[in-house]
């Protein structure tokens, strides 16, 4: 499963090359039915198996990070676990656990300017339709990007929001895909979180 995963990351990365950071995610694989050579008989094509679902880790706290370290965030801060680090992100930001995927991991970053979506999705169907994978958009707005990826067993969430913090519009996306919708969710609610230091003390 981890292999189609990351063979699905790579395809992503190459046809979404002009708009991606990130991309999560594959798709479901059937299972094919095996027959019997003696008997000269054969089964019934089985169902494909569905997602697993993964146990959600106590939500961590989440405390104000100083985003200095990276140029264009100078003054800036967003709420992240306390053991996450801050580090640059292809001119963004990102806030992130060591472990960025499994139980009590996060991974988050920022990107000033209003994102561009479409070359991003684009990039995702292509590399689905290579990898044999499926990615369900849950929305697709100019605002936001949103979609599950399944494969084999596997199901994760992803998303690119557009948002404001004052007047300064920003690009907020998952770096890694979030293993359950309670983790999404988490990371939804920390993207409202990016401020300027003047605006926090206020």
């Amino acid at each position: 499963m981890f292999k189609q995963f990351s063979m699905f990351v790579a395809a992503v990365s190459l046809l979404g090359a002009c708009g991606s950071d990130a991309a999560g995610g594959a798709g479901s694989a059937s299972a094919k039915a095996s027959g019997s050579a003696a008997a000269k008989t054969s089964a019934a094509p089985a169902k494909s198996a569905a997602p697993t679902a993964v146990a959600d880790a106590p939500k961590a706290e989440m405390v104000e990070k100083e985003l200095d370290k990276v140029a264009a965030f100078k003054g800036w801060v967003a709420k992240g676990p306390a053991d996450a680090d801050v580090m640059e992100d292809l001119g963004g930001v990102r806030i992130a656990t060591k472990k960025v995927m499994g139980p009590g991991s996060f991974d988050l970053a920022f990107k000033l300017g209003k994102g561009d979506f479409k070359p991003f999705k684009d990039g995702l169907v292509k590399g689905a339709e290579i990898t044999k994978s499926k990615i369900t958009f849950i929305s697709d707005t100019p605002e936001s990007l949103e979609w599950t990826s399944e494969a084999g067993t596997s199901k994760t969430y992803s998303f690119r929001l557009s948002l404001k913090a004052g007047k300064d519009e920003y690009t907020c996306y998952t770096v890694s895909p979030r293993e359950s919708e309670a983790e999404y969710k988490a990371h939804k609610e920390a993207c409202s979180t990016l401020m300027k230091k003047a605006d926090a003390k206020k």
